[in-house]
């Protein structure tokens, strides 16, 4: 098709990661001002999706950094070329990386603002009410968004996120308190649901800590208006 200047596959497929029920993730790029529908269909056992974006909006998603970016970039650095006769995908590996430190530090305040803030203090009020089962998938929850999080200052990626948790244990730079709740969801260690809130607690006053280290400020003294 003259539309069409690349196609490649991501996901688990292009990392040698996939297994007999993965999904097939299609990536076609078409030129500027051209358009294929998007398809998603299912191929027994696969589910299989064709997404198609032009070159500029392909790129612009490269660029795009937000509280998920640490999960979002291995598809464009690891996306497997099937027809890329300019080599683009190749040359896109490095755009997702080229974010500067102004940037990773408006996204971390914004995401402790709407994201981790109000998840820990859903997991105060659990504790209160004595809602155990809610307490401990809100502490999953608030691991993981620390987690990408951390990925995120780190100008590191996660392959995916089934593996999030166990791979960030790896990195140098997280916030007191981060590896003890990590390890107590990867043991599954909840017997008691006042262990894991305390390690919440802690995790929450390491991640206070490290914002007022890398100067990110959170909080408001007046309102805004």
């Amino acid at each position: 098709d003259e539309k069409i200047m690349a196609i490649g596959v991501y996901g688990s497929f292009a990392l040698d990661e996939d297994g007999p029920y993965s999904d097939i993730n299609f990536q076609v790029i078409v030129f500027d001002g051209q358009r294929i529908d998007d398809i998603q269909f299912i191929y027994p056992p696969f589910k299989v999706t064709i997404e198609s974006l032009q070159k500029q909006q392909y790129i612009t998603s490269a660029k795009e950094i937000n509280s998920d970016w640490s999960l979002n970039v291995a598809r464009f650095i690891h996306t497997m070329p099937i027809y890329d006769p300019i080599m683009f995908f190749s040359k896109m590996k490095s755009i997702p990386l080229q974010i500067s430190s102004y940037e990773i530090k408006d996204v971390m305040k914004k995401c402790m603002i709407e994201e981790l803030y109000v998840k820990m203090a859903k997991i105060r009020n659990l504790r209160l009410i004595q809602d155990e089962t809610s307490l401990l998938l809100n502490a999953v929850e608030f691991c993981e968004q620390s987690a990408k999080l951390i990925g995120l200052a780190n100008r590191y990626y996660f392959r995916s996120k089934t593996r999030m948790l166990e791979e960030s244990l790896g990195i140098a730079t997280k916030p007191h308190g981060y590896e003890q709740l990590v390890k107590l969801i990867l043991q599954r260690d909840w017997d008691i649901s006042e262990i894991v809130y305390e390690a919440c607690e802690h995790l929450w006053t390491g991640i206070n800590q490290w914002f007022n280290e890398l100067g990110i400020n959170y909080r408001s003294h007046s309102f805004p208006f």
